[in-house]
């Protein structure tokens, strides 16, 4: 498995991977994205300094997405992880969510924060799987914490800087978790 930062070209993809039914039932709103909307959202999401876009891919073919969101008020980054409809289920997410945190190069974070819709049994077990605490409900959604510096640094991608990790330049190491 590689991780490699979100391209233009890659909207497309997100986009259907975003509406597919089975993700618009675990987001954190219940429903679809218009196109207009996913467009206009993407173009800046990839000019943005907080967030970032990783895909992971597997012998060549985009298997799914990871993104963090840095809420500097809180020194926190929001996962969110997509795997493509026919990937689900086949024990990719682990080494996407895993590969993705070695790969992120917070701004200001110190910590990493998942929410999770209670019925969604299969991201509640990746996240503690991957060393997630859970940390409180709001509303429908649990919250998983796992601090930054649990990521050991020479686990982290080489060439991954700061301002290239939207670049589109693809992490060159492959990851086997």
């Amino acid at each position: 498995m590689i991780v490699r930062a979100a391209r233009a070209d890659d909207s497309a993809r997100l986009f259907a991977w975003r509406n597919d039914p089975t993700t618009v039932a675990m987001s954190g709103t219940g429903s679809p994205v218009a196109w207009q909307d996913h467009a206009a959202w993407y173009q800046a999401a990839l000019a943005a300094t907080t967030r970032a876009i990783f895909i992971g891919e597997q012998n060549g073919v985009a298997i799914g997405t990871v993104r963090f969101d840095e809420a500097k008020t809180r020194n926190e980054a929001e996962v969110s992880i997509n795997l493509a409809p026919e990937i689900r289920g086949r024990g990719m997410s682990r080494p996407l969510l895993n590969a993705a945190m070695r790969a992120y190069r917070p701004v200001s974070a110190v910590s990493f924060r998942a929410r999770v819709r209670r019925e969604n049994a299969a991201s509640r077990r990746l996240f503690e799987r991957c060393g997630f605490k859970e940390d409180g409900l709001d509303g429908q959604l649990l919250n998983y914490v796992r601090p930054v510096d649990e990521i050991r640094e020479d686990d982290r991608p080489i060439g991954m800087s700061q301002q290239s990790r939207n670049s589109g330049r693809p992490v060159n190491e492959q990851h086997d978790d």
